[in-house]
């Protein structure tokens, strides 16, 4: 069969040989274009989608940490005024000669101590000095901390928020904190109420947050979802409230990849 293949081509005009010969090379010409189309137009998409995944992310990333940013705001905020009332109350009661100044400050100070802002936050007060008068460790009271940056920042504001990075003595990294000031001023006490950020997540609205999320489609069945870092649903169309161990070795197998990623798609 070859053998006749061979020689039928042998006796085929040269015209058609040549027609054979083109258009084999166009065919091959043909086929590398279209590959190297194929994979050119196809890298564009995929970074298209990537790009507008990545934005998406971002957005909703955005969105999470701006609820729960005014939500510890507004939760420290009510602490420190509520204690500034009491603190007022108490100087009122001096004022009118029922308590001496004495008694005042110190029921004051066993009033904010008594208080505890999250897991490991606590109620603090100094004075524009930077020195700390009161704290719930009693090698801090009587210092001067006008070395850190924060204190300084109080001193200058005496009342509102701010965010640092703090590590306690048993720490071994720095983590980001959140606390709130109100100036009590007869007494020169910049009321601080401060505690860990990671501290506050029950104080996030988690329904509005899934009201927002569930308006977020991509195409005709993209959605998006949150979860944490435990595996446990957020936010999801089906899910929310479960957890990515309920859904067998596939769901922990795909949960161990985003986690030990985060920010990759």
């Amino acid at each position: 069969m070859l053998t006749m293949r061979i020689n039928l081509l042998r006796r085929m005009p040269i015209k058609y040989k040549l027609f054979l010969y083109y258009a084999a090379i166009f065919l091959v010409l043909f086929s590398l274009s279209f590959s190297f189309h194929y994979f050119r137009v196809r890298s564009g998409i995929m970074d298209r989608i990537r790009q507008e995944l990545g934005t998406s992310n971002q957005i909703i990333a955005d969105m999470v940490k701006t609820a729960a940013d005014l939500s510890i705001k507004n939760h420290l905020r009510g602490i420190a005024e509520k204690n500034l009332e009491i603190i007022e109350a108490l100087y009122r009661e001096y004022l009118d000669g029922r308590i001496t100044e004495a008694e005042a400050r110190d029921r004051a100070e066993k009033i904010l101590l008594s208080q505890h802002i999250g897991d490991t936050g606590y109620i603090y007060c100094v004075d524009s000095n930077g020195g700390a008068l009161v704290h719930p460790r009693k090698g801090v009271v009587g210092k001067t901390f006008l070395n850190h940056a924060f204190v300084r920042t109080q001193i200058q504001q005496k009342t509102g928020y701010l965010e640092y990075d703090w590590k306690n003595p048993e720490e071994t990294e720095a983590r980001p904190k959140a606390l709130y000031m109100a100036y009590f001023e007869p007494w020169d006490w910049i009321i601080s109420v401060t505690s860990y950020k990671s501290e506050f997540s029950k104080l996030i609205g988690i329904e509005d947050i899934r009201e927002n999320i569930s308006k977020l489609t991509f195409g005709k069945t993209g959605y998006a979802f949150i979860f944490d870092t435990t595996g446990k649903i957020i936010a999801h169309p089906e899910l929310s409230d479960k957890a990515f161990h309920d859904l067998g070795s596939d769901g922990e197998k795909i949960l161990q990849d985003m986690v030990s990623r985060k920010k990759d798609i």
